[in-house]
């Protein structure tokens, strides 16, 4: 329950603490920071001070706790296996003034989630103050354990299955992307083929108008020509008539 962290394990879990800390407490002599049984919410960091560890009877001191000291994390991590069922193990008094740092519980949770070897360090430490006072059931650790590696397993496979169907969302977005301008190609390569061929239907109309138009004028100025050609042989067959014809009618002198 009560422990004094070294450098390493305090530099693992500093920044997860100065995280976690709102609340800076002063106790007077004589005062109980913690009493067994109790189901702890808080976690302390000596910062000044002293503190005793006492027993059953209130007059037996077991330990001593100074500057720098952690006590109660064990019944703030929820540690599977462990006996005390989340509860202090032992009474803890101060000696004269003592200035502590208070760490709630779902204060430290929140920031252990965002540093999970900080997380990791702190049950790891919770454990073997567990182990070395006989208050872990190694099985229901153990059960706890696999258990939690199985959900790992499926918070992973979930993962995995919603990358792989991102990927295929996207190759199909990509494919639909790809199909939708192939699409428009075609529809403006029709279009322009349509409009062509308008255009070459309304030219061979407009080169048929004009030939049969040539046509009929030719057809008018040939018929024109013959008309004039008649006229004019009729003309001139009636002057050679009336030159012959008065020549025709004259009479020979008669000879006595």
């Amino acid at each position: 329950m009560y422990n004094k962290w070294d450098g390493k394990d305090l530099s693992n879990a500093f920044v997860c603490f100065t995280r976690a800390l709102k609340l800076f407490v002063v106790f007077s002599p004589g005062d109980y920071i913690c009493r067994k049984g109790d189901v702890g919410k808080e976690m302390y960091i000596v910062k000044r001070g002293r503190l005793s560890v006492v027993a059953d009877d209130e007059k037996t001191v077991l330990a001593t706790l100074g500057a720098g000291s952690v006590f109660g994390e064990v019944s703030v991590l929820d540690i599977a296996g462990n006996k005390t069922g989340n509860r202090r193990t032992a009474n803890v008094r101060s000696l004269g003034y003592s200035d502590l740092f208070c760490l709630d519980k779902r204060d430290l949770w929140k920031a252990l989630a965002d540093y999970p070897e900080a997380k990791q360090s702190l049950m790891e430490r919770g454990c073997q103050i567990l182990r070395k006072d006989g208050l872990l059931d190694e099985d229901a650790f153990k059960k706890a354990q696999e258990e939690n590696e199985t959900l790992k397993e499926k918070v992973e496979r979930i993962d995995r299955l919603v990358g792989n169907l991102q990927t295929r969302l996207a190759r199909l977005q990509a494919e639909y992307l790809s199909q939708q301008t192939k699409l428009k190609q075609r529809l403006s390569r029709v279009e322009r083929r349509d409009g062509s061929n308008l255009v070459q239907q309304a030219s061979l109309s407009s080169a048929d108008q004009e030939r049969r138009f040539d046509d009929e004028v030719d057809q008018e100025a040939l018929a024109s020509a013959r008309l004039v050609r008649r006229s004019f042989q009729g003309l001139v067959r009636g002057c050679r008539g009336s030159s012959l014809g008065p020549r025709s009618r004259q009479r020979k002198p008669s000879t006595v």
